[in-house]
């Protein structure tokens, strides 16, 4: 199962208790976030699993479609827990899912580990653009600026003093790419007139606004 049949199987299957969707399959899967390449990716009828091994733990992430029979929940738990006997995943709690790993054996570690918010588009605020900055689409502004855009954003000093949390100097970068924004790009699910950059009055870029 290739990334476009991943972003594919999530987009139609993905509900609101489920922790992946199209577009961060597709960031995760263009090397957007910066993380390795998995050692392992296991996939079946309806799911697909990643797969890191780290010493005696293993970290899996994965999609599981809610339509999902018990019998092939527990055939996907079997080959994950033949791959990984010890690690962690992350799942839902309360989902079919999770029940089939407790059946297996395994146990929640605590948490909350990952907050999933959503909210309907019916009755969005209407936000208007500060006196001199516009919104073009990243076609228009160019790829350095789209990258550099989010590279701003998301810079983790950035993010540390958003949160609170001290900053220390020796903070890295984003490991947001030209070449991560080109494989992205290559997606089935990317939209170029979705990828949209507020450019201040000078001309640069200040911050980039949805992918897929």
């Amino acid at each position: 199962m290739d990334l476009n049949d991943r972003i594919d199987l999530v987009a139609r299957s993905w509900t609101p208790s489920q922790q992946s969707h199209p577009g961060n399959v597709a960031w995760h899967g263009s090397g957007c976030d910066g993380a390795p390449a998995p050692d392992a990716v296991l996939d079946g009828n309806g799911w697909f699993a990643e797969v890191w091994h780290a010493g005696e733990e293993t970290e899996v992430e994965g999609h599981f479609s809610p339509g999902l029979s018990r019998d092939e929940r527990r055939l996907a738990v079997g080959r994950i827990f033949a791959q990984a006997p010890r690690g962690s995943i992350g799942l839902v709690t309360g989902t079919p899912m999770a029940d089939t790993f407790r059946e297996a054996g395994a146990h929640e570690r605590g948490g909350p580990f990952f907050l999933l918010q959503h909210r309907g588009l019916g009755r969005l605020p209407r936000v208007p653009l500060a006196p001199g900055y516009s919104i073009v689409t990243a076609e228009e502004a160019g790829e350095a600026a789209r990258v550099e855009a989010h590279r701003r954003a998301w810079a983790p000093a950035r993010i540390k003093e958003l949160l609170g949390l001290t900053i220390t100097g020796n903070e890295p970068g984003s490991n947001f790419t030209l070449d991560a924004f080109r494989a992205l790009k290559g997606v089935v699910a990317y939209r170029p007139e979705l990828d949209l950059v507020v450019l201040a009055p000078d001309g640069g870029p200040v911050v980039s606004l949805g992918v897929v």
